[in-house]
């Protein structure tokens, strides 16, 4: 067998997932290097046989490359499928349950430091801040924000208003005629009390800017397809390893122009 490898137990998604190996990768070859027979390994795969022991588990974690945090969440699984207690069973499964949630939270696959629920709250209830701050990111406005203010939509007395509020609250220095951001890379964690505020602000000023703009200038896509829970969460963990990739193309990009990305993945009939 080559190519792709269906654990019985999950790598952080709710239900079964596989992880790509190329043709280089074999049952025979991965059970010669945990220690045990090819029939025993496919056996425990098909969920038809005993489980792994901790230490096999272990070995093929390593030798598929995973993390020491993803090989604790194995052994976990692991644990609580041996168990026979039922307080141990479900003080196992609270836990399994707690660090996969953690995991597919967005800070989890970003680098950006999250803030704190009582920093910065005026700047996040506010797009037209946000966006001030992000164009003061761009070179050729640091030294002319009047051409902020065309950009934006704003009059000089909002423009004007904004920067000294980013000035407050310590998000930009003005030096040497111009501005310089203080803090390019932030985020606001869904338990923020003023996560919701924020998302619909964010959300209507997009939709606002998107009514303007020529379609080859915004790209916009929605679909609603019916599914079940565990594909939402297959979907879910694609859009955070693609979020991941994201945040590494734009920090290597060069400050030209100021875009915004929109997601969302929702439930309509639960």
């Amino acid at each position: 067998m080559t190519g792709h490898l269906t654990l019985g137990v999950d790598r952080w998604s709710c239900s079964t997932s596989y992880i790509s190996l190329g043709n280089r990768f074999t049952f025979e070859r991965l059970a010669y290097r945990v220690g045990i027979q090819k029939s025993y390994l496919s056996r425990v795969m098909r969920t038809e046989g005993p489980n792994l022991s901790e230490d096999q588990l272990y070995a093929i974690a390593v030798d598929l490359g995973f993390s020491a945090e993803e090989s604790h969440f194995l052994q976990l699984q692991l644990a609580h499928a041996r168990s026979g207690l039922r307080a141990r069973r479900d003080e196992l499964a609270a836990t399994i349950d707690g660090l996969r949630r953690a995991h597919q939270r967005s800070e989890a696959h970003i680098s950006a430091p999250a803030v704190g629920p009582a920093e910065l709250t005026e700047f996040f209830v506010n797009p037209e801040l946000i966006l001030t701050h992000m164009c003061l990111s761009l070179p050729r406005l640091r030294h002319d924000v009047r051409q902020i203010g065309s950009t934006l939509g704003l009059s000089g007395e909002e423009l004007t208003a904004n920067l000294a509020a980013l000035e407050r609250l310590g998000m930009v220095k003005l030096e040497d005629g111009g501005y310089r951001v203080q803090h390019d890379r932030m985020h606001l964690p869904v338990d923020s009390p003023v996560f919701r505020a924020y998302r619909s602000m964010q959300r209507l000023k997009s939709l606002e800017r998107c009514q303007r703009l020529p379609s080859d200038r915004a790209y916009s896509f929605s679909v609603a397809f019916a599914a079940n829970e565990s594909t939402r969460q297959e979907i879910k963990q694609a859009f955070l390893g693609f979020l991941a990739t994201v945040e590494k193309m734009a920090q290597g990009a060069p400050d030209e122009d100021l875009y915004q990305m929109n997601f969302d993945l929702f439930d309509w009939s639960r």
